[in-house]
């Protein structure tokens, strides 16, 4: 109380952060039969290291573009796309994942082949 609504906040965030990460372990071990590293290596690692990269790219690739307009719409277009195949070719995603990115991926060709 004598913290206020910003105290009961941030309690919260500090129950949560506690807690979530012990009961996905727990989860993914007793229930799942998943290793945590396993689950640290797929779920987090990989795609933070894709992240990386991709924003890395993007801004190598955003120094050619002088249009701010043109950078506000190219650059959620271009992480989305980057991020995904990065993931794809990194092993991150499972079998169904990689047939919807192939799918979307030849979506995406078939709009602009349209437009031509």
């Amino acid at each position: 109380p004598a913290l206020g609504i910003e105290g009961a906040a941030w309690a919260l965030v500090i129950n949560f952060a506690a807690q979530i990460p012990i009961f996905l372990m727990i989860v993914h071990k007793k229930v799942l039969g998943i290793s945590n590293l396993t689950v640290i290596g797929q779920s987090i690692i990989k795609p933070l290291l894709s992240g990386i990269i991709t924003a890395v790219i993007l801004y190598i690739a955003l120094g050619f573009i002088n249009s701010s307009t043109l950078r506000l719409i190219a650059i959620p277009i271009l992480f989305g796309l980057i991020y995904m195949l990065i993931n794809y070719s990194f092993g991150t995603f499972d079998q169904k994942d990689k047939l919807m990115t192939i799918f979307f991926f030849h979506k995406f060709r078939l709009i602009f082949k349209r437009k031509k």
